[in-house]
């Protein structure tokens, strides 16, 4: 049962905390900044990250749109034999 109001108590905390760094947020309006929330740990202001300068940025569909990946392409695929591929027909018995 502590555990519990524990948690409910800490939820509290933090949603105040993160409601109080809105405020300050909001109030500054300053584009360089964010609001970071993780998991396990209170949410905090932080810097901006410029994801163009990140080396592997070139990778990014943002970069070059031929880099876009598909997934429902991906996943939507269907298996084709030909007439001279080898396969090997297996059972499996629930």
């Amino acid at each position: 049962m502590e555990d519990q109001y524990y948690d409910i108590e800490r939820r509290a905390s933090v949603k105040e905390t993160s409601r109080e760094l809105r405020r300050k947020f909001l109030r500054y309006k300053d584009g360089s900044k964010c609001i970071v929330q993780l998991r396990g740990v209170r949410p905090f202001l932080s810097e901006k990250y410029d994801l163009t300068a990140h080396p592997n940025y070139a990778l990014t569909a943002d970069y070059d749109q031929k880099n876009y990946f598909d997934i429902e392409k991906f996943l939507n695929h269907k298996l084709v034999l030909k007439e001279n591929d080898q396969y090997e027909v297996m059972e499996i018995e629930e």
